[in-house]
């Protein structure tokens, strides 16, 4: 069996909308490096997030984990690196980082019903508090700022769309 080609497998969507999730699936399939920048901003800033310290350090780390991921693929391993994007010029921006280093690049969205978003934020928000998961606590005002500032992508812009829970 041939093995298969590194890529950068970039997932994105809403915050809240299952991005982990899915990318805990795939690394069941693949041999993939995980890179997400929740880890590091929950062990700098708890499980409370915002403010402009807060944005600034994320953007910091996000281009940080953009080159190691870059890095990773070219010494031939597949990488599944989650970022929010949510508008289209970042993910213009992404794709345009990796495909110019020659990688090859897909984005995988990460959608979420309404409804369905609602019971996935409740839930996480409950396990913060209850069993102290290191995951940032998402309050109105952060919600309140997703609606605001996402963009939901045209098919055009993904290789690969999940909505609640389900490849479509």
């Amino acid at each position: 069996m041939k093995p298969t080609e590194p890529k950068i497998i970039c997932i994105f969507g809403k915050i809240g909308a299952g991005k982990t999730a899915y990318a805990q699936k795939l690394i069941q399939d693949t041999k993939a490096v995980y890179l997400g920048a929740d880890e590091l901003m929950c062990a700098m800033y708890g499980s409370h997030s915002g403010g402009e310290d807060y944005d600034l350090a994320y953007n910091i780390i996000i281009e940080y984990l953009r080159f190691k991921a870059a890095q990773i693929a070219m010494a031939g391993t597949t990488v599944l690196f989650e970022r929010g994007l949510w508008r289209k010029g970042c993910r213009e921006e992404n794709r345009d980082f990796f495909e110019s280093n020659g990688l090859a690049y897909e984005l995988h969205y990460i959608d979420v019903s309404d409804e369905q978003w609602e019971k996935q934020i409740n839930k996480r928000n409950r396990e913060i508090s209850e069993n102290g998961e290191m995951s940032a606590f998402i309050e109105d005002p952060t919600l309140d700022e997703c609606k605001k500032q996402f963009e939901p992508p045209t098919e055009d812009e993904y290789d690969v769309h999940i909505l609640d829970g389900v490849r479509l």
